[in-house]
């Protein structure tokens, strides 16, 4: 019984966000978080949208994948195909391109992890996302545990380093969820990220520094230096209500604390009620 109450208190008091839908440059109302966004521009009293491909950075421009980096500017991306080149010069035009003879560009070809042997397995990002070698063959990592289940020399790097934002190693040398109580000072008390096998998440535990540990917060709890980029850029402060809302729609935040007497009573009947 113990460990199901365990397993329905891990449930109740998650508060992870949805943070897949991103804010507009129309949406956002301060000029600070404008500012953020290389696509945006504060205009005087709003943010606007510049126009695609605007940013002659070659980095920036290749990476987005409206755009390709050629001659020095970045212009409208047509087809890998149209474009000439070796490996290098084809990855520098645009990140959805490569060569294999070295004189033009195609479109890269990214395998399943399934097809992946096991000598490079554990570096290896298949469509689906990050591989890993275990049970017996290559596989897209799922959850931080995973990680655990593959050869020990490549365990630290993917937990610790490669999903720092998802995963940590504990004391006991396993790869666990990181959660808000993990992150040591308040200039990391930030978010943590639900794993994601790209490492772009789709939910976060937004997270606060309040007397001197990190703990779990609500939208509600950010201000207006934290709300936009502590939600990876899917809630925006409004100036007039001081409040940190999702750019989307209007939504209200997950369940408070407060009730969690009240579950927790519902998860007791319903154990007792079907032992």
């Amino acid at each position: 019984m113990f460990a199901f109450l365990l397993f329905i208190l891990s449930i109740v008091s998650s508060t992870y966000i949805d943070v897949i839908s991103k804010c507009s440059c129309e949406q956002l109302l301060v000029e600070s978080d404008c500012d953020v966004i290389n696509s945006c521009f504060w205009d005087e009293k709003k943010c606007i949208n510049i126009e695609d491909c605007q940013f002659d950075s070659p980095v920036f421009c290749p990476e987005d994948i409206k755009c390709a980096y050629l001659e020095g500017k970045c212009t409208k991306f047509t087809s890998c195909d149209l474009y000439l080149g070796d490996k290098s010069l084809c990855e520098a035009i645009s990140i959805q391109c490569t060569s294999i003879d070295g004189k033009k560009c195609q479109k890269k070809q990214i395998p399943s992890c399934s097809l992946y042997d096991e000598s490079i397995c554990n570096d290896s990002y298949g469509f689906e996302g990050e591989c890993g070698f275990f049970e017996s063959k290559c596989q897209v990592i799922k959850q931080c545990s995973d990680i655990d289940l593959i050869k020990e020399e490549f365990q630290f790097m993917k937990c610790s380093i490669q999903n720092s934002h998802s995963c940590q190693i504990t004391s006991s040398q396993k790869c666990v969820q990181k959660k808000c109580q993990d992150l040591p000072d308040k200039s990391r008390c930030k978010s943590v990220y639900e794993y994601d096998t790209f490492d772009n998440p789709q939910k976060v535990q937004l997270c606060k520094w309040e007397d001197g540990v990190c703990d779990d917060a609500l939208p509600k709890d950010l201000d207006e230096f934290t709300c936009f980029t502590n939600t990876k850029f899917s809630y925006q402060w409004n100036p007039e209500i001081k409040s940190c809302q999702k750019c989307d729609q209007p939504q209200p935040d997950p369940p408070s604390p407060n009730n969690f007497g009240f579950i927790m009573k519902v998860a007791i009947m319903i154990y007792l009620i079907s032992y």
